[in-house]
């Protein structure tokens, strides 16, 4: 795959971490920027990584169900990076301010933001590990 090809398709894997994190369209400057971290990335990887990584992503559609499973069984390291990389880099933005720090205060809305979470989590943790097992036709690659 030529360089612009895969600038392209990392563009578009940075718009849909982006928007699975953070609900919603990634700014540019973080598109060019996670761009060049995954180059980075993709140096310590061997071809055939790259292209399972690549099938895989084409093939499902929540990633962050996928990448829940695969950090909780150890599997899939370079969607876990690129997860990790998006969020060191969006941190840097003062609109995301809110999302990693917490300015309301109270132990009700806090449980039940914190039940909330969990909830979705475990959901997503099922979903994933369900789509790493044999029935979706992801483990092949994983």
């Amino acid at each position: 795959m030529n360089k612009e090809a895969q600038s392209s398709r990392y563009s578009d894997e940075a718009r849909r971490i982006y928007q699975v994190l953070f609900s919603r369209e990634c700014p540019e400057i973080l598109i060019s920027r996670y761009v060049k971290a995954v180059e980075k990335l993709n140096e310590r990887l061997g071809e055939e990584d790259i292209r399972a990584h690549q099938s895989i992503m084409d093939r499902v559609r929540d990633i962050e169900a996928l990448e829940m499973a695969a950090r909780y069984r150890g599997l899939l390291s370079p969607l876990t990076d690129k997860f990790r990389i998006m969020v060191f880099l969006a941190e840097t933005l003062p609109e995301n301010y809110n999302n990693f720090i917490a300015q309301r205060t109270g132990r009700i809305f806090g449980w039940m933001v914190l039940l909330g979470v969990g909830v979705r989590s475990m959901w997503k943790l099922m979903k994933g590990l369900w789509l790493l097992s044999g029935s979706s036709g992801v483990a092949k690659n994983a």
